[in-house]
């Protein structure tokens, strides 16, 4: 579908709701193409295994932070490697499973005739299955009794008497499979109801392990694979590096400042500093020019300083980005929002365990890709100005 499809649809598809497992409109998802998706488990349930080891630890130590599976996350594992089995076109290229969530890149290398999303539900019915037969879960394949007992026993039936098992265990799987598709149906119903924008049913009940639908990201620019990759190899440092400082992760809905209320995540107490200096530069700036004023803004940085900016013109982001670099106090304010699992990634997430980064965001989460209107980049820099008490 092509965006003004898309945009001519969306009058029939109610009110837009947020998300972060909206795909792409103008893209093909049966073209060849890298892509990372992201699934999490239905209700953040922590089926997958636990992280162990420490955050500061040396990579290739003891103690180098690692996930552990559970019996459910090895046959996760195991339904991931499966994939080109029943896809040859699909290449699996990394796979990171955290407690409640994975990670994984997948490489088509030519055209498929279905959707990446057919790939997908594939593999997390696969799952479904796996989940139930571990846990017993509503539709689990229990054995029979009688059988049981013979294997136990090891007592040898009549002709007549294992014809009738045979068909008692025919109608066995009859029934097994008849509820294996009433939970696809039905799996498939919600997914149907949540692209309407209806609220999403929990699905726990029906024996449903992932929550409906999934993240991906497209592979579009150069360096993005390894980018991926880090992120994903980093993500069990970063969850133990939340657990060892809660209150510079989590985020933190409802910061009143001044006169406007905020969503914040990292160090609070950076608002409370006596000196915190705004950074607004204008865009006319040339190189020459850009690289004095971060010289002047990363030198009073390094007298105490706190900088506050949305980062939005070239100066801006040069000088938060030196001072961030050089691991000095910022207050960065975001235009997107925070969901309630919304994580600083990469480089944040040190700079948020060290305690010199808050990130501060004035309006709700907001998944699209439109791009910023001016009045809001007016906005943020007269939110700054207010947060730092004075011009430079």
């Amino acid at each position: 579908m092509d965006r003004k499809s898309f945009e001519q649809g969306k009058a029939y598809a109610g009110e837009r709701q947020t998300s972060t497992k909206r795909c792409c409109p103008s893209h093909d998802y049966t073209d060849r193409r890298m892509y990372m998706v992201t699934l999490v488990t239905e209700g953040r349930r922590k089926m997958f295994g636990e992280v162990q080891g420490r955050s500061d630890a040396a990579k290739g130590s003891a103690e180098t932070p690692r996930m552990v599976l559970s019996e459910v996350g090895e046959a996760v594992q195991r339904c991931w490697q499966e994939i080109p089995q029943y896809y040859p076109e699909v290449s699996l290229l990394a796979l990171q499973m955290m407690p409640d969530h994975l990670h994984g890149i997948l490489f088509v290398r030519q055209k498929m005739k279905n959707h990446l999303g057919v790939v997908l539900k594939g593999f997390k019915t696969g799952c479904n299955k796996e989940y139930r037969r571990i846990t017993g879960d509503v539709a689990t394949v229990l054995q029979h009794p009688q059988q049981e007992f013979e294997q136990q026993n090891n007592i040898q039936q009549e002709p007549t008497q294992q014809k009738n098992i045979q068909q008692e265990r025919a109608e066995q799987k009859k029934t097994q499979q008849k509820k294996e598709t009433e939970l696809v149906r039905q799996e498939n119903a919600q997914h149907s109801q949540q692209q309407q924008g209806c609220q999403r049913h929990t699905g726990h009940e029906k024996g449903l392990f992932f929550e409906q639908g999934y993240n991906d990201c497209i592979l579009l620019q150069n360096g993005q694979l390894q980018r991926w990759l880090d992120y994903m190899e980093d993500n069990p440092r970063r969850l133990l590096a939340k657990r060892e400082h809660p209150d510079l992760f989590c985020v933190n809905f409802g910061l009143q400042y001044g006169g406007q209320t905020y969503a914040a995540i990292g160090n609070r107490f950076l608002l409370q500093h006596p000196y915190k200096l705004q950074v607004q530069c204008s865009r006319k700036l040339t190189a020459n020019e850009i690289q004095e004023t971060v010289e002047r803004y990363v030198g009073e940085a390094r007298q105490g300083a706190v900088l506050v900016s949305p980062a939005l013109s070239p100066g801006e982001k040069a000088v938060m980005r030196a001072a961030f670099d050089a691991q000095l106090s910022t207050i960065y304010l975001s235009p997107t929002g925070f969901s309630p699992f919304t994580k600083p990634g990469g480089a944040f997430t040190e700079a948020c365990a060290r305690g010199h980064f808050l990130i501060l965001a004035p309006w709700s989460e907001r998944t699209d890709t439109q791009p910023i209107k001016r009045g809001e980049c007016l906005m943020l820099n007269d939110m700054a100005r207010e947060i730092a008490g004075f011009d430079f």
